[in-house]
């Protein structure tokens, strides 16, 4: 069973973790791929390359994400069922979007208070949201000092928390920070909603467009 799944900038690359697992595996996309269906393995014919990363944490936790360079990669897990998805690790690619250089060695760590299920940066690395399961789905907005970086993150006391879909597991705040996508494993839908302000989260608008999954 996927846990949960990340493009590359460009499409061309597709990384997957499983759940109850450790490793983050990656499939290169076949050319001229722009979103048909597919089918974990299979990928719509995609290849799975040798580079894979075996998480040091532990596979409790299982969602990562990268910077939008392919050169910092965060992951979940701590190998303790009580702070697995709390506790985030930041690791140095050489190579960027290439699993093998992926540094066992964390650069960088963060503990949040509340159980965590996903986590999407802005793409210049300055700011940071984080969707939380403490009874209602919430997204959390915070700043970063530097990019990129654990060492300063900052509360900007901003959230949504109207979520329609219970169970949420994943959301994606698209590239212009005008539109929220969310999704939950209680209705098997996808939520469309609206920013009024770029990035940031207290403005989403409290209609939504949704489709079937």
């Amino acid at each position: 069973t996927v846990q949960h799944s990340v493009f590359s900038e460009d499409m061309s690359k597709i990384f997957f973790i499983a759940a109850s697992y450790d490793d983050v595996e990656r499939y290169s996309m076949p050319a001229g791929f722009v979103g048909q269906g597919w089918q974990y393995p299979d990928i719509a014919n995609g290849t799975l390359n040798s580079s894979y990363f075996s998480s040091p944490h532990g596979a409790v936790g299982g969602f990562f994400r990268w910077s939008s360079d392919g050169t910092k990669f965060f992951l979940s897990g701590s190998g303790s069922s009580s702070t697995g998805n709390k506790e985030w690790h930041r690791h140095a690619a050489s190579t960027a979007w290439d699993m093998t250089s992926i540094s066992t060695s964390v650069e960088e760590e963060h503990t949040f208070t509340e159980d965590v299920d996903n986590i999407q940066f802005k793409p210049d690395g300055m700011k940071v949201y984080v969707m939380t399961n403490i009874g209602t789905d919430t997204i959390n907005q915070y700043s970063l000092g530097d990019a990129w970086s654990f060492s300063s993150v900052t509360s900007d006391s901003k959230s949504y928390s109207s979520l329609q879909s219970t169970a949420t597991k994943d959301f994606f705040i698209r590239d212009d920070g005008l539109k929220l996508y969310t999704m939950g494993s209680a209705t098997d839908k996808i939520f469309q909603h609206t920013l009024s302000t770029a990035w940031d989260i207290s403005t989403v608008y409290s209609g939504f467009i949704t489709n079937d999954t």
